[in-house]
């Protein structure tokens, strides 16, 4: 299982997420898709995705870890 790193980051991309799910990105994505995990807060200028530690750590919650 992946963890965070102790630097003080506001957001984290999905592949970032994914690694510290100890999952692959596509995984994480498809889990969002399927409405496994809840959808995921967008960056107002590029669309991406972005997560914070405790989006991360809820995903974590929802995975029994």
């Amino acid at each position: 299982m992946g963890t965070l790193e102790p630097v003080k980051k506001k957001y984290f991309t999905v592949t970032e997420a994914a690694s510290a799910l100890g999952i692959s990105k596509q995984t994480l994505l498809r889990y969002e898709v399927r409405g496994i995990f809840p959808k995921a807060n967008r960056n107002h200028l590029n669309r991406w995705r972005e997560y914070t530690a405790g989006d991360i750590q809820e995903l974590q919650k929802l995975m029994g870890r």
